[in-house]
């Protein structure tokens, strides 16, 4: 008994000392792997960690370490000829990566910057999806489903966090998703060098994706308002880079697998294009070349053929954007839809002028703004979670007794949300700047509750993970029937705990989220009822 409890005091201690992230994205030493039978203390011992670290960019940052652990122990495991076990390391690899990139949106939603626990992400992701394609290659077939889908995962984590970090730094966002592409070229052309054409193909359509990618990235911070030509040169200037790696698998490669090599060649070259126009819109267009260089090695009719494809895709997108442009003149936006979906919304009438407003909505004793925090507030926003489940049960005799376990399935959560914002009927008879600051002050009003709305419904998840992960319940009674009624009973009570510590936590974090946003006021959510 000694002997484990001291497994378990170092193990506890590895579980609160890993939530410091690593500067570079190696590999950390696997400690203890699937295969070890004291692999559940090591589990015990990060959920305990976890449980401790508070916050949710903190959380964040210690599900990414995380991800890197179960990345060493997979590959340990398949390095000791024991693939069955990898598994089990990478269902949790992709939970806990899920589970990052969760709470690094949270701290978001509440004004957080999430620019530092993206980044790494991004650039961890790379580092596992080149582990993972090792251990692919050294793994029996039956083996090879659960991998796959981990890479899958990891290139799926590596995107969104570089949509996040795009948000906030678009150059780095760009830099790491080049080196992503590089990186599947390289693969591709070793592939190749190796005569694994299907292997090459598959990285090349890799390399496209990323590629296309790149548009994204430039898009979402276009749509901040951000200035983009930064990202567009690095691009720029990355496509002859590219084309000649290209153009070194497109020689090697058999006249089958060509198609697919043009296919990329012409993503790059359309992409460059476009980079070069907006350039120039710009007078930025430093040192990128106005035509993208395809290497000699490419036949002469190949790239012809490359470039008038190109020609026509881009004369067929402005087209489309000149008719897309006319059917928004003829037909104005619609504003955006409020309240959000799957919510409901209550409204207070105002019926003051504007310069006793503020009274109207605030006053402590005869205000009508519902009440937040023991103060007058002038929204918003409350939920209520419901939940539903079944269950299965197990029966096994004990001498006279039956012993029965139950364990969850089948489970569902709904959250009930309800806002509640001012009208103000005087609104069509006040002066433009009374409207213009009514306006003002209810759009940052709706932009904080919707922030409210979002801790609600990412909620949904995280208490049905709670109520699976809860139980199981036990009962023990001289009929089984009776036995998996007191079982049943026992497992409701403990998911319904689950449940309820977790809303608990979901209540701190909109507590944490009025904290950091002063109930809007750094919003812009308070109105200024003065006559300035």
């Amino acid at each position: 008994m000694r002997k484990i409890s001291l497994i378990i005091a170092s193990l506890i201690l590895v579980g609160f000392g890993g939530g410091i992230l690593a500067q570079e994205a190696e590999l950390p030493d696997p400690g203890l792997t699937p295969d070890s039978p004291f692999y559940f203390l090591e589990v015990i011992s990060e959920e305990i960690g976890t449980f401790f670290t508070f916050g949710d960019l903190k959380k964040a940052e210690r599900y990414a370490v995380l991800t890197a652990e179960r990345v060493a122990e997979a590959k340990a495991v398949v390095e000791k000829g024991k693939s069955e076990f990898a598994e089990k390391a990478l269902k949790r690899y992709e939970d806990q990566l899920n589970r990052s990139l969760a709470r690094a949106e949270r701290a978001k939603i509440k004004g957080i910057s999430i620019e530092k626990i993206t980044e790494t992400v991004a650039e961890a992701s790379l580092k596992h999806l080149s582990v993972l394609e090792e251990v692919l290659e050294k793994v029996p077939e039956e083996a090879k489903e659960s991998i796959t889908k981990a890479k899958e995962a990891s290139v799926s984590g590596q995107k969104n966090s570089l949509r996040f970090l795009a948000e906030e730094n678009p150059e780095r966002a760009t830099e790491i998703n080049l080196k992503a592409a590089e990186a599947r070229l390289n693969r591709a052309k070793a592939k190749v060098e190796e005569d694994d054409i299907e292997e090459a193909e598959n990285a090349i359509k890799e390399f496209e994706n990323f590629s296309k990618f790149g548009e994204e990235i430039s898009a979402i911070a276009k749509g901040l308002g951000k200035d983009t030509t930064t990202v567009e040169q690095l691009v720029g200037k990355a496509t002859s880079i590219h084309l000649e790696v290209l153009a070194d698998v497109y020689e090697r490669v058999p006249e089958k697998a060509k198609p697919a090599i043009e296919k990329a060649m012409e993503v790059l070259v359309k992409g460059h294009e476009k980079t070069v126009e907006a350039l120039k819109a710009k007078d930025a267009i430093d040192e990128v070349p106005e035509e993208a260089s395809m290497p000699e090695k490419i036949p002469e009719e190949v790239q012809k053929r490359i470039r008038e494809k190109v020609k026509k895709e881009i004369e067929e997108e402005l087209e489309e954007e000149l008719k897309e442009e006319e059917a928004e003149v003829e037909k104005p936006g619609e504003e955006k839809a409020w309240p959000p979906e799957d919510t409901s919304l209550n409204t207070y009438q105002l019926t003051s002028d504007f310069s006793k407003l503020c009274d109207e909505i605030y006053d402590e004793k005869n205000g009508k703004g519902p009440i937040v925090d023991g103060k007058r507030r002038a929204g918003s926003v409350d939920g209520s979670y419901s939940w539903d489940s079944g269950w299965k049960g197990k029966v096994e005799k004990e001498d006279h007794m039956c012993k029965c376990t139950a364990t969850v399935t089948n489970v569902s959560v709904d959250v009930e949300i309800t806002i509640t914002l001012p009208q103000w009927e005087g609104y069509g008879v006040a002066t433009e700047k009374e409207k213009a600051k009514w306006d003002k002050f209810i759009e940052a009003l709706k932009e904080h509750e919707n922030g409210h709305v979002e801790i609600y419904k990412n909620g949904v998840e995280d208490v049905k993970a709670a109520i699976e992960g809860a139980g199981p319940g036990y009962g023990l009674a001289e009929t089984c029937e009776e036995a998996c009624d007191k079982a049943a009973q026992d497992l409701k009570s403990k998911a319904d705990q689950a449940a309820e510590d977790t809303i608990k936590e979901i209540d701190k974090e909109q507590e944490e989220y009025d904290d950091s946003t002063n109930h809007g006021e750094n919003q812009g959510a308070t109105l200024d009822c003065t006559n300035s």
